[in-house]
């Protein structure tokens, strides 16, 4: 039996034919057409939903507890949006040091029951809001990124400006685009690690980039710009996919962030969403550890525009979970999810070798595929019809209800290659059937006849 014949008899497609919405954004579209072909009694595997699926059993098991007081003493019905706790923040920015290194303090983190979009949008806001900004700013962005980074910069009017991802040439892609755009340069962006490649920067990277934005953020390069500092926004999604690293005795993750200190004549911003690693992303929890010139208005920002409000026995949870005598357990649980990842990403590399892109095992993927291979393909599709693909949203659509398989459009690369995004939260067995999935879908494209007519031309008629 050939590999493609297997695959099919693994997943059987059901009946009703479930679209993609094309007008909401990659991540939440492909959500959305998981959950309505489970709905409808499908049995996808989903490698989409960039979020951890595994919780922390510790959190359970204290969010319970807090909840289980709170009604004790009569006190749930009253317990949304309350004041911000100065505790979580505390205990937010003393895990941050203590577990990543980072020189977060109390006074300038923050805690959002959101998920880590949340707080990006709060930097991103930031930066705009700022004296002296640019109406025609830019951001520098990593030239593979989150579909979303670039839909928030827009929310500003703020342009992306692309650098290559390029191990160890971080900095010397960054200030290419610094020099190339000017005073234009609002902040630059660094995701690590990486949405969605999985490459995790180094300390040398991020030493390498501070000494680079330093000098433009001091001399003439600054008074060039009116004493506006151009701002670093380390977006970190994913931390705990860092390896583990022992610092004087104290088990930690090896992030590389140790230059993310408050002496820095660069200001930065880093949201830490937490959500991802504890597995909640509902009701969600992102730390937001910045610099010190930053604090101030941050503040006033997320008490104006993202909003506070919190259920505060769930925040009690947190604050009880990220103390120093719950560390062992919290990053044994990370190892744990680590191996879950690494084992993921090597099934995808055997599936689909010189297909995905450099990185490392995490959260996220990223698979590059010829448009030439889908491009006016015609395939079986509903009640009996042909179903024409002609992009990659079509691939999509067609390789979830055909081979029960969710995946998330990442754009095109700057050589016109699609970009496919695989999250890689589903158990080993679970995600390599996924792959297998994934492999076979694409083998039965590439094997389908090609249409003549021009692309788009018989869409209508013919779904």
């Amino acid at each position: 039996m050939d590999a493609f014949l297997e695959i099919s008899i693994m997943y059987q497609p059901i009946g009703k034919w479930i679209s993609l919405d094309r007008d909401t954004s990659p991540t939440t579209a492909s959500t959305n057409l998981y959950n309505a072909l489970v709905a409808a009694g499908a049995r996808p595997v989903n490698l989409g939903q960039g979020r951890e699926i595994v919780e922390l059993p510790l959190l359970q098991k204290l969010t319970i507890e807090a909840f289980e007081q709170a009604i004790k003493e009569g006190k749930l019905l009253n317990s949304k949006y309350g004041t911000p706790s100065s505790e979580l923040n505390a205990a937010s920015a003393a895990w941050l040091k203590r577990i990543m290194n980072v020189d977060a303090t109390k006074e300038a983190t923050f805690t959002l029951e959101n998920q880590g979009r949340g707080g990006l949008y709060a930097a991103f806001h930031l930066l705009a809001s700022l004296a002296g900004f640019r109406k025609d700013g830019s951001f520098v962005v990593p030239d593979t990124s989150w579909p979303m980074v670039s839909d928030q910069l827009n929310d500003f009017q703020l342009k992306p400006v692309l650098y290559t991802m390029a191990r160890g040439r971080y900095a010397d892609h960054i200030g290419a685009q610094l020099e190339a755009h000017g005073n234009a340069i609002v902040g630059v962006y660094i995701n690590s690690p990486h949405n969605p490649t999985g490459s995790l920067l180094t300390k040398p990277d991020f030493e390498q980039i501070f000494a680079m934005l330093n000098a433009v953020n001091s001399g003439a390069a600054l008074e060039r710009r009116g004493g506006r500092k151009i701002g670093l926004v380390m977006d970190n999604p994913y931390p705990h996919a860092a390896p583990e690293i022992t610092r004087g005795g104290q088990r930690g993750l090896d992030t590389g962030l140790d230059c993310f200190r408050q002496d820095q004549p660069t200001p930065w911003i880093m949201p830490v969403s937490a959500s991802k690693f504890f597995g909640t992303a509902e009701p969600g929890f992102t730390m937001l550890a910045t610099h010190a010139d930053y604090a101030k208005p941050l503040a006033a920002r997320l008490m104006r525009s993202v909003g506070i409000g919190f259920f505060s026995p769930y925040f009690h949870a947190l604050t009880a979970t990220l103390q120093a005598t719950n560390d062992t357990v919290v990053l044994d649980h990370f190892a744990m999810l680590r191996a879950k990842y690494t084992s993921n990403r090597a099934a995808l590399e055997d599936a689909l070798g010189a297909a995905v892109v450099d990185g490392d095992p995490g959260m996220t993927a990223l698979v590059t595929i010829d448009p030439g291979d889908f491009e006016r393909r015609m395939l079986p599709g509903r009640d009996g019809r042909h179903f024409p693909i002609d992009d990659l949203n079509d691939a999509i659509e067609f390789l979830a209800n055909r081979h029960g398989v969710i995946t998330v459009n990442n754009g095109m690369s700057s050589d016109g290659r699609a970009l496919l995004r695989l999250a890689a939260a589903e158990e080993p067995v679970n995600y390599r059937k996924g792959i297998q999935s994934l492999a076979a879908g694409f083998e039965e494209i590439r094997g389908a006849p090609r249409r003549n007519e021009p692309i788009n031309a018989s869409a209508t008629a013919a779904r």
